[in-house]
């Protein structure tokens, strides 16, 4: 007998005796355990994150429970808004035995399809919620509450977040979903822009010849080319590119390295895969190729609306005339679910013209990219740098010129003075040791401040022929002032979340540290903001600011009494 036989006599019979034994069933008016149980591909999981976001604003108290594909278990593993996210594999048996060991919740959301709601009842689910009219009607016996489906088009993200009760929750931001830990690799020089060219199913595959010329009109623009693929996509890329004129990655990696290598991209184009998906939520520019899936039910909506995200398709292709989606008519609902036997090639994919790809790339980096490097860029670029073991004190430049060189240079003393303040407050070594801790603080130190100048110094070039209007006002905090601070707050985001991490620490000091680390994100993303709005009213000519230097008296011989002789010391 197969383990998906065997998992599904195990989950109906767990499911009737649960019932027979339970009682009369309630709606919670308070759950405390929340079960939300999503559809096992990775891309479809990773779809639901507005529903969690909901959880989390609606029910902030509670315990939010996730069930996935083992896929996409990594990049849970920080628990994004909560979650924490477990495995259900129906071909084994015991991941649904290790799943009965979570207590049982006191209500139960199923985003998918309603035959899911039976392990939630395995599971001992209180309440169950769903969308009703799944054919068969038996799929839907052990809904509790069926919710209906909206009548009009929206992005099935905003739609599975109807199955909370409430406001929606509030747009998505970069940096709500922690960056999951990832084994080291050697990142592509900066900046680069990644191609991901295979999917699940050849029907989603764009034309060889296509990708090639996309590739060297990116390289053209200055941009350091990458291929991705999965792990089956080596033989593809080959032959896209079969003479290796651009390098290719992403086949080598697991997700939670793929996460990472997309997050410090400074473009991302993928076919409709959960790569696209993951474009989301590192909030990277990114452009997905949507031939037999619908572009409206997978995009943006309503959630990522101010995500750098874009789809390029032909609209109303004729063969896109499926109605169904998780075993449900939906009237609004534009797609194909055909196998390769059914269709010989994908028409609709190969409708998609090099031109056009052009024309969203320009006007998708024209809405992120300023003449001066965005905010969003330097936040994703300072956490980059850290998620990187021993960075600071080993890695090679990634950047040779412009304001990027001294960002990167900034960065790195921080990192270093941070190291050294930490060892300066040793107790149990000799004081020669703290001396010369105190003595890399200073030099650090000084060289941090001479790239904050120098910061100002290429933004201001940047800035020199802007016509500044007589009203303007002036800053009186730099921009690279502003990209320093950003650093440090970098570094205490970094660190705070490593103690929200510890096994060894008590419940009550991982949480004091993760109510500051919300509270040092959002200063991140409040300071963010403003460096992007000075840049923007410096370029209109409404405001200003100049290079302020710090004259740092201590290091200088001559301004030092104790140095040049002027004072004794003791």
């Amino acid at each position: 007998m197969s383990g998906r036989l065997w998992t599904r006599l195990l989950t109906a019979g767990l499911a009737l005796r649960q019932w027979l034994a339970g009682g009369a069933r309630h709606r919670p008016t308070g759950p405390q355990r929340i079960l939300v149980i999503a559809p096992l591909f990775a891309g479809d999981a990773l779809l639901l994150t507005p529903l969690l976001a909901k959880l989390r604003q609606q029910h902030p108290s509670c315990k939010p429970y996730l069930i996935a594909g083992d896929a996409v278990q990594s990049l849970y593993q920080h628990r994004p808004y909560g979650v924490q996210a477990g495995v259900f594999d129906p071909r084994d048996p015991g991941t649904l035995l290790a799943l009965r060991r979570w207590p049982a919740a006191d209500l139960a959301i199923v985003a998918g399809e309603s035959r899911y709601s039976w392990l939630a009842l395995a599971l001992g689910a209180r309440w169950i919620v769903g969308f009703g009219g799944e054919r068969p009607r038996l799929q839907n016996w052990a809904l509790d509450e069926r919710i209906p489906l909206p009548q009009q088009p929206a992005a099935w993200g905003d739609v599975a977040a109807m199955l909370v009760r409430g406001a929606p929750a509030a747009p998505y931001h970069a940096g709500d979903w922690p960056d999951p830990e990832f084994a080291p690799f050697e990142f592509p020089p900066l900046p680069y822009c990644l191609l991901h060219v295979e999917a699940s199913s050849p029907l989603k595959h764009w034309e060889e010849a296509k990708w090639l010329a996309l590739a060297e009109w990116l390289a053209s623009r200055g941009m350091t080319v990458v291929w991705s693929a999965g792990r089956g996509g080596k033989d593809l890329i080959e032959r896209i590119d079969p003479i290796g004129r651009f390098s290719a990655l992403g086949w080598r990696l697991d997700l939670a390295q793929l996460w990472h290598l997309v997050k410090r991209a400074a473009l991302l184009v993928s076919v409709d895969t959960s790569v696209g998906q993951i474009g989301k939520l590192t909030a990277t520019p990114t452009l997905v190729l949507f031939g037999p899936g619908s572009a409206s039910l997978y995009g943006a909506g309503d959630f990522w609306r101010e995500s750098p995200w874009r789809a390029a398709t032909v609209p109303d292709f004729p063969c896109r005339d499926r109605q169904v989606l998780f075993k449900r008519e939906i009237p609004w609902i534009r797609r194909c679910d055909r196998g390769s036997g059914e269709c010989a090639a994908p028409r609709c994919m190969h409708a998609i013209g090099v031109d056009t790809v052009r024309a969203q790339i320009d006007q998708l980096l024209a809405r992120t990219s300023m003449t001066f490097p965005a905010a969003q860029d330097i936040t994703r670029a300072h956490d980059g740098f850290l998620a990187q073991t021993r960075w600071a004190s080993t890695a090679q430049p990634a950047f040779q010129a412009g304001a990027w060189q001294f960002i990167e240079a900034n960065h790195r003393c921080n990192n270093l003075l941070w190291d050294e303040e930490d060892l300066a407050r040793r107790k149990d070594v000799p004081d020669s040791a703290i001396a010369a801790n105190k003595r890399a603080i200073d030099g650090y130190n000084q060289r941090r401040n001479d790239a904050i100048e120098r910061i100002d110094e290429c933004l201001l070039a940047e800035l020199k022929g802007v016509a500044r209007r007589s009203d303007a006002r002036m800053s009186s905090e730099t921009a690279g002032a502003m990209i320093d601070r950003l650093s440090i707050l970098a570094l205490r985001i970094f660190h705070m979340r490593l103690q929200t991490r510890r096994s060894d620490a008590s419940r009550e000091h991982v949480e004091t540290c993760a109510a500051k680390l919300q509270q040092l994100e959002e200063q991140r993303r409040d300071l963010a903001a403003c460096l992007d709005r000075l840049l923007a009213e410096c370029a209109a000519g409404t405001a200003y600011f100049k290079v302020y230097r710090q004259f740092k008296m201590y290091n200088d011989p001559t301004l030092n009494p104790y140095l040049y002789g002027g004072k004794q010391s003791g």
